[in-house]
């Protein structure tokens, strides 16, 4: 178990409180917490939302200690919870496909694991980093404090990698996680949940939408492999004398059924 440290602000439902994997790495919903990281370790504590974010949606951190070299960064992905040790854990957010994040260490953003050329000045204590999606479900980042900056991804993000969150990885980094502005929403049907399993409610039915749309794109043929039907000269000319086929103009044909 990786040593961290996350305190809610103030008392809320059992439902809103984040939750903690065999890794160490947090899962939770909405609310305001406070995240610390109390040693330098291989590994990056995760600290994650378990809803994604819809266009108009952001949330935020507040730098409360940078530590020791700064290794906090700020964004969206997929669900981390069920992700193995391999391709996740040493990962901070942005460094893996399917991810967009903004560093702290160095104010540089990374999107699908490569370095997006957007800058910004490292991050100090106070300094506010907001990260979400605009109403054309563009990324943007929006860094407070020194010089400030606004940094706009283009293209529009996916929800279903939309996941707010938060990676550290410097010992005595503290940080005001707020995901008060990412709404709660009736996910479970038609996307995967992330984090680890919240009971019986949060199994997804078996004819969800993800799901059928997941089979019906196993058994579609990509468009690269199809070609033209035969069209109906090749048939008439294949079956043409089995069959009597005339022509007829609209205007001759008959205007109803003969007995």
């Amino acid at each position: 178990m990786a040593e961290y440290d996350l305190v809610p602000y103030e008392p809320v439902a059992d439902d809103r409180i984040c939750r903690a994997d065999e890794d160490g790495n947090i899962y939770g919903a909405s609310g305001s917490f406070l995240a610390s990281y109390a040693s330098r370790r291989r590994l990056v504590n995760t600290f994650q939302g378990s809803v994604p974010l819809s266009p108009g949606e952001s949330f935020k951190l507040k730098v409360l200690e940078v530590g020791t070299f700064g290794e906090i960064a700020i964004g969206l992905s997929g669900p981390r919870g069920q992700a193995t040790d391999q391709n996740v854990d040493v990962d901070m957010v942005g460094w893996l496909k399917g991810e967009v994040g903004f560093h702290g260490d160095h104010g540089r953003c990374y999107v699908n694991g490569h370095d997006a050329k957007r800058r910004s000045s490292a991050w100090l204590v106070g300094h506010v980093v907001e990260c979400g999606l605009t109403t054309s479900a563009n990324v943007y980042f929006k860094h407070t404090g020194g010089t400030a900056a606004t940094l706009e991804m283009p293209g529009r993000w996916q929800i279903s990698h939309a996941y707010p969150t938060v990676t550290i990885r410097s010992s005595g980094a503290k940080v005001d996680l707020d995901l008060e502005g990412v709404e709660q929403k009736p996910l479970k049907d038609l996307l995967p949940h992330s984090g680890p399993e919240w009971g019986d409610g949060a199994a997804r039915s078996k004819t969800s939408a993800l799901n059928l749309l997941t089979s019906f794109k196993r058994i579609v043929i990509s468009e690269e492999v199809c070609q033209e039907g035969p069209g109906v000269p090749i048939l008439e000319r294949l079956f043409g004398h089995w069959c009597a086929c005339e022509e007829i103009e609209v205007g001759e044909a008959a205007p109803r059924i003969q007995a």
